[in-house]
């Protein structure tokens, strides 16, 4: 069934008990497909800047201060992976409610975190 429902461009959750192979099934499955995985521990302290990226200081010296660093969740959205969200229920309710719109049909999250003069809106590769 998780199989399905990636081929139609669906999200899947899995529930069950610790140690029940939900991890395990997402490894397979991103092997058979040949895809990289990406997996993201949720816990209580989970932010959205985990998901979706942040400003950090940069690195280089081009006269910028802080750059925009992608996060992991972003960075497979951009490749065309697979992703995984461990222990999801652990994300607080404002990092749910800001990735609602990865689970949607057009599989979009909008970077409003980046600033600049533009929205950067991010769709999920088709993979």
């Amino acid at each position: 069934l998780t199989a399905a429902a990636l081929d139609h461009a669906e999200p899947a959750l899995l529930v069950g008990e610790t140690g029940g192979g939900k991890t395990t099934c997402c490894e397979l499955l991103a092997n058979a497909r040949g895809q990289a995985l990406t997996v993201i521990n949720c816990h209580l302290h989970s932010e959205a800047a985990d998901f979706l990226g942040s400003l950090r200081p940069a690195r280089a010296s081009a006269g910028a201060k802080f750059e925009w660093v992608d996060g992991a969740l972003v960075r497979a959205m951009r490749a065309g992976g697979l992703v995984l969200l461990d222990e999801l229920n652990l994300a607080d309710d404002a990092v749910l409610e800001r990735l609602n719109s990865v689970l949607e049909p057009g599989r979009s999250v909008s970077l409003a975190e980046k600033g600049g003069g533009m929205l950067e809106v991010v769709v999920a590769h088709p993979a």
